[in-house]
């Protein structure tokens, strides 16, 4: 078996694993030096025909993303349902709010 072949392979079957299922990704970012503050982000992916979707308020975009990006970067919350409203949520902190909210 040719690599391609073996790799192609192997995204039809992480896909097959992974369709329909919901993916969560929290992202923090660090914004700013002296005043510095903490946004943390929350966004849901699911997979749809082998294709990664980042679904937001009852809507799905396509990502580009890989499947070995899902698999790596986020973690399965369970199975997706359509029906249900996932929003992207986003909160931001003080970098001392944040220390204090992590005991550092």
């Amino acid at each position: 078996m040719k690599q391609s072949e073996f790799d192609f392979a192997t995204r039809v079957f992480a896909a097959k694993k992974m369709e329909g299922k919901l993916f969560t990704h929290i992202a923090l970012f660090q914004i700013g030096d002296k005043s510095r503050s903490i946004i943390v982000n929350k966004d849901y992916y699911t997979v749809r025909n082998g294709e990664v979707f980042m679904v937001n308020s009852g809507e799905m975009q396509p990502t580009g993303d890989t499947l070995l990006s899902i698999v790596t970067d986020c973690h399965c919350v369970g199975k997706y349902h359509p029906e249900k409203t996932y929003k992207r949520k986003r909160k931001e902190y003080t970098y001392s709010e944040f220390c204090k909210l992590n005991k550092f």
